[in-house]
């Protein structure tokens, strides 16, 4: 469920390494209002298959074997609608999607961010061969950039608990600095 804007983005990274992604730019920035970017190298889309993204009541049953429903693009675009913000799909087939919206920060039915940290340090922790770029400009203009590989090569394997840890402090420690 989506109970926070932190909990779309962790599901739109998912579903590109879903669709074969392994190579990842994620662009978060709050400036009044929230805007997220992400764009991958995934197998991409068609327009039809892309118009059926947006329907909460398909699913192919190839990418999602397990999932009766695919609802991440649909209740996405929906959300942002409601707050009057603005939501785009780019894709082709064969050359990767861009997903991005851009919500108010002040309106009431705006979702709250999240745990920003936690999103991250999930997002660089599924069990695939990926590189996962982040640019993320907090409220107070603060910004930093993440590479997934490059801390990897330092930590080592995330799936390993001190590792996983350390990548969990360092990212707060980054979150951190955006409120000062």
């Amino acid at each position: 469920m989506h109970y926070s804007l932190s909990d779309f983005i962790l599901e739109l990274v998912q579903n590109s390494l879903e669709a074969g992604a392994n190579d990842l730019h994620l662009i978060i920035k709050e400036e009044g209002h929230f805007f997220m970017q992400l764009s991958d190298n995934g197998k991409g889309m068609t327009e039809e298959e892309k118009n059926r993204a947006l329907d909460p009541f398909f699913t192919d049953g190839i990418k999602h074997p397990n999932r009766r429903v695919g609802l991440g693009l649909a209740f996405l675009s929906q959300m942002v609608s409601q707050v009057q913000g603005d939501f785009s799909v780019i894709s082709g087939k064969n050359k990767g999607t861009c997903v991005s919206f851009s919500v108010p920060l002040d309106n009431v039915d705006t979702p709250p961010v999240g745990d920003i940290s936690s999103a991250i340090r999930q997002a660089f922790s599924y069990d695939y061969d990926y590189e996962l770029f982040i640019e993320r400009t907090c409220p107070s203009g603060y910004s930093y950039t993440l590479s997934r590989r490059e801390i990897a090569s330092v930590l080592g394997d995330f799936s390993i608990v001190e590792n996983a840890l350390l990548l969990d402090s360092f990212i707060r420690e980054q979150e951190a600095s955006c409120n000062t």
